[in-house]
């Protein structure tokens, strides 16, 4: 009987440092949207999360799965909390609605389903290793996640199909 390949958890690590890489890069050239030292700020958690990494293959390589799963899940939760929050950002107090959205379909949807499909992955893969508790903690969390942000992209796109006028009162 073959097994599927065993996602190491600092893929989520992996993902997370690339998810600030990007989100530097995207609020740097965000033409004046973003405080200007934002960039530099996930710049800085980009560069604790390879720490991160060196520190747990060098450092620390006998913890646990499960110790190694949290923290390094941790972190990806955090990322995602960075995309989310700087797409609210655009959003409200900006009020910057056709970024805010175009930021959704182009960043904040596929970081967040991209993430939700590791998760799964590793929950599925992990059956061993991972207490069902935390399995069903894990892939409940991810799963709400993704069927949020499917919901509220579904929203936004029938609202704009269905008033097109009140998107451009929005703007006004």
């Amino acid at each position: 009987m073959t097994y599927p390949m065993q996602i190491p958890p600092e893929l989520f690590t992996l993902t997370g440092v690339i998810l600030f890489l990007f989100l530097s890069l995207s609020t740097y050239f965000g033409e004046n949207r973003f405080p200007r030292r934002l960039p530099y700020i996930y710049q800085v958690a980009a560069l604790s999360g390879l720490l991160l990494l060196v520190f747990s293959k060098f450092v620390l390589p006998q913890l646990e799965e499960s110790t190694r799963l949290w923290y390094c899940y941790g972190y990806l939760a955090a990322a995602l909390a960075n995309v989310i929050g700087t797409n609210i950002y655009l959003a409200v107090p900006k009020r910057q609605h056709n970024v805010s959205r175009i930021w959704s379909l182009v960043i904040t949807i596929p970081s967040v389903l991209t993430s939700s499909y590791f998760v799964v992955q590793y929950g599925l893969a992990q059956t061993v290793l991972v207490s069902s508790i935390e399995q069903i903690t894990v892939m409940a969390i991810s799963v709400t996640i993704a069927i949020c942000a499917s919901i509220a992209v579904i929203q936004r796109f029938s609202h704009t199909q269905l008033h097109p006028s009140a998107d451009q009162e929005v703007t006004k």
